[in-house]
């Protein structure tokens, strides 16, 4: 495959991400979680998109790979006897989240929990995705009158939830807000930006935590542990934002984002240091910032590159 077919493939996975890290996070109510789920996906497919065959559903094909990946992640856990904890990033980062959504998701998310598994997968593929009952079946792998079976269970289950399952004071309040939700899932809360940020950091925890909360602004987000990582994914993959730590070990932030720009000369980069000793360097390749970072100033920087 030409670098010029490569490229297009790229861009193509750019534009389902949105929606692989809307499902994601449906899928496996933690958001670390789902973010590292869709990474694995996507590299998954670039490694296989020699198997992709052009002028068919890729979202479809992508969501087979999700799923795939995610009863492989639940398989090895239990085995392992793996428990994965969700984290609270909130004191590691200042920040001041919009509270309607939480509140909307945390009413859904209530309710989905009383699903099996199996439920949850279909109800989200049909409900969430907007996926026929075929395609369902060609995403799971299993027969059509399964996904039918396995639907109507989970709706009259989502009934019974629905008029039952929460104290009589609050069960209204929940009923309406639920409703609201699903109203508003796929046009208000998940909107994404027409444009990716490559976020590059060693530190696990900025890496896990910033890009986590400016996903929650809207902003396409994929993320590199350090240079020869970033490297090969702008290799692959439609970029906008560079957003990289200056001190990482290899391939510091300066050298990545001059080679960065060799390969785009249009691409945007900030970088992120917490020394003053390369200041001056670092302010001749693109937006310099000084840590501690705080996800509301990343998005202003961005939103302001990307303006001009």
């Amino acid at each position: 495959m030409g670098k010029g077919a490569v490229q297009d493939f790229g861009s193509l996975l750019v534009e389902q991400i949105p929606r692989l890290r809307r499902h994601a996070r449906a899928l496996t109510g933690d958001a670390n979680r789902a973010d590292d789920l869709v990474q694995d996906c996507l590299y998954r497919a670039l490694r296989k998109q020699h198997l992709f065959v052009p002028g068919t559903d890729v979202l479809a094909w992508l969501f087979t790979m999700l799923h795939n990946q995610n009863v492989n992640n639940i398989r090895r856990s239990m085995r392992e006897g793996i428990n994965i904890p969700v984290e609270d990033v909130a004191n590691a980062i200042e920040d001041a989240p919009r509270q309607a959504a939480p509140l909307l998701l945390r009413d859904l998310d209530r309710v989905l929990a009383t699903l099996s598994e199996e439920q949850r997968q279909v109800v989200l593929l049909v409900g969430l995705e907007g996926f026929a009952c075929d395609q369902v079946a060609q995403i799971l792998d299993i027969p059509i009158g399964t996904v039918r079976s396995r639907l109507s269970r989970a709706r009259k289950a989502l009934r019974a939830c629905l008029s039952g399952a929460f104290p009589a004071t609050s069960r209204q309040r929940t009923k309406r807000r639920t409703k609201e939700h699903c109203n508003k899932l796929s046009v208000s809360v998940f909107v994404a930006e027409p444009f990716t940020i490559l976020f590059v950091e060693d530190d696990d925890l900025i890496r896990r935590s910033v890009p986590q909360l400016l996903a929650l602004r809207g902003f396409n987000m994929l993320v590199a542990e350090d240079g020869e990582d970033a490297l090969r994914i702008l290799e692959h993959m439609h970029v906008d934002v560079l957003f990289a730590d200056i001190v990482m070990p290899g391939v510091n932030g300066i050298e990545l984002a001059k080679r960065a720009r060799q390969m785009n000369p249009n691409l945007k980069v900030i970088l992120a240091t917490g020394y003053f000793s390369r200041a001056a360097e670092a302010e001749q390749v693109g937006k310099l910032l000084f840590k501690p970072l705080r996800a509301p100033q990343i998005e202003a920087e961005i939103r302001e590159m990307m303006a001009r």
